[in-house]
């Protein structure tokens, strides 16, 4: 189960790493609480889809559900005056799952692939006879209270960290068990991004006669920095350099970041071309990648800009470190303005440089698909 197939970092992961099963063995269902998000055409045809409902029918149950989501509502409001506030999922989930009903299939084994709402369903509402709950984001720097989270996750059967710097991270905080926490990187379809990078751009195509920037993530500054990114634009143009910045995505920052772009003078070099069910062209026509996050459970874009041989200016949140190596195969800078800003310029000016980073990437060899996908298949059929 996740929320849906939208763009993301755990959504591609599991289109990925859905194609890799082996369905000799296994036979898999997906359910997705929102359809029509733009993955859905990747997952293979041996899966079956299936919507998440509430599973409410009579009218006591459809009753007793609009009360919830009354109650739901009015804690969504009063969420803006707490000190500390919940995020909408752990509400959604204290107010209306006394109302959802239990899902009629039983299952060998079902798995949350996604923190939030399929890891309080699939616990409490799927019949398994074993159950795993994936965390691919770190939920240390999110509004999940991680005190509610435990209470979940002490019951699973395993809790799989994307990543080695997520796994230790977990460990830290005591959220699951040693022994039943699992490390299992996301996983990349290299072939696909490849031919996909040569595809026609989905929107703006990018001007050849400057240096082109690029950055790929939902538009959530608080998450993702970009706000951080136009400040830098704008550092980077009072020094008199021509580049154009494309952001690729879309999310509820969007207006307060073009309306920054414009405070700031940046209008014309900060490129908003939206969410792009392909993506890869604007990476590989990136002159520099900028990863501009200040909290990833592993960073998947770092990976495709990898795949695709681009240099790499990443700022230094802790699971950076677990694909980059400062110097070596991207630049790693502290999470200002000021120092993306930096990094770049060391890119622009140092050219031999910037070629020493693509060439490392280029020949690293990904071998995270084949070894992964196996973790995936022993943790099935254990």
């Amino acid at each position: 189960m996740i929320d849906s197939l939208t763009c993301g970092g755990a959504e591609k992961s599991l289109v990925s790493l859905l194609p890799l099963l082996d369905y000799d063995k296994v036979d898999v269902t997906l359910m997705l609480v929102g359809r029509g998000g733009i993955f859905e055409c990747y997952v293979p045809k041996q899966v079956k889809i299936i919507n998440y409902t509430t599973g409410c029918v009579t009218v006591t149950q459809k009753l007793w559900l609009r009360i919830c989501r009354l109650a739901f509502s009015a804690l969504l409001r009063l969420n803006k005056f707490r000190k500390h506030p919940l995020n909408p999922p752990t509400m959604e989930w204290m107010t209306c799952s006394s109302a959802i009903q239990p899902y009629k299939d039983h299952y060998d084994v079902a798995i949350a692939y996604q923190q939030g709402f399929p890891c309080w369903y699939i616990l409490e509402k799927v019949n398994a006879d074993k159950k795993y709950a994936w965390i691919n984001v770190d939920i240390t720097k999110t509004k999940f209270r991680l005190e509610y989270c435990k209470k979940f996750y002490d019951r699973y059967d395993g809790v799989i960290a994307v990543s080695d710097t997520l796994y230790k991270i977990l460990l830290n905080v005591k959220l699951v068990n040693k022994k039943r926490l699992h490390c299992v990187y996301d996983i990349l379809n290299e072939d696909l991004i490849r031919k996909q990078a040569i595809e026609k751009f989905g929107g703006e195509i990018p001007n050849k006669s400057v240096i082109t920037l690029t950055t790929v993530a939902r538009l959530i500054a608080s998450n993702k920095g970009q706000d951080m990114c136009l400040e830098a634009a704008k550092i980077l143009k009072d020094k008199g350099y021509k580049f154009q910045w494309f952001f690729v995505g879309d999310g509820p920052s969007r207006q307060e970041l073009k309306a920054s772009a414009i405070s700031l003078g940046i209008e014309n070099e900060a490129r908003f071309v939206g969410m792009q069910p392909n993506p890869y062209p604007y990476i590989k026509a990136a002159d520099i990648y900028v990863q501009s996050s200040r909290f990833e459970g592993f960073g998947l874009t770092i990976t495709e800009a990898k795949i695709l041989g681009r240099a790499i200016v990443c700022t230094n949140f802790p699971t950076a470190f677990n694909q980059l190596e400062d110097g070596k195969n991207g630049i790693i800078v502290e999470m200002t303005a000021e120092s993306i800003a930096s990094g770049i310029e060391k890119l622009l000016k140092d050219e031999s440089l910037r070629q020493q980073l693509m060439n490392a990437t280029t020949k690293e060899v990904n071998t995270t698909a084949m070894t992964e996908s196996k973790k995936v298949m022993d943790i099935i059929m254990a």
